[in-house]
């Protein structure tokens, strides 16, 4: 809800809810609703449509399976929040985190993670390190 929130917050409604005429039941938008209401909005954009009550629930339905289903091009998709990070807008403005963002990028490159530990490993082996007390000295 909190994603829903700050989209509202920054970027404002851009979607209409969908709302059955019988029986003013939103059909569809239900979380952008409840974001709009938690951020104290007493209006918001809506669609309403004459449908049956079987209609409706399959509007609903293909609403959020559809999106279930959309597929994201993931290296377009980590560009773009690579550069959204760079200009300095928060990863959560549109749902993400620099968690999910690392997750992303080593999912696209899986050997740059192993290559960091690696490289990790060589410097820790070369580090000296000596004893405070007698001054002897050895690496790793």
């Amino acid at each position: 809800m909190q994603a829903v929130m700050a989209s509202l917050r920054v970027y404002g409604q851009h979607q209409p809810i969908v709302v059955q005429k019988q029986g003013m039941i939103v059909r569809v938008g239900n979380a952008r609703l409840e974001a709009a209401r938690l951020l104290g909005w007493d209006t918001i954009a809506a669609v309403v449509v004459d449908e049956t009550d079987i209609q409706a629930v399959a509007r609903a339905i293909a609403d959020n399976r559809t999106s279930e289903l959309a597929e994201w091009d993931d290296e377009m998709l980590a560009d773009q929040l690579q550069a959204i990070e760079v200009e300095g807008i928060e990863l959560e403005m549109v749902g993400y985190d620099t968690n999910t963002l690392a997750q992303l990028l080593e999912s696209l490159d899986p050997m740059s993670n192993k290559a960091r530990e690696v490289a990790e490993s060589i410097a820790n082996a070369a580090k000296v390190t000596t004893c405070p007390k007698c001054g002897h000295a050895w690496s790793g």
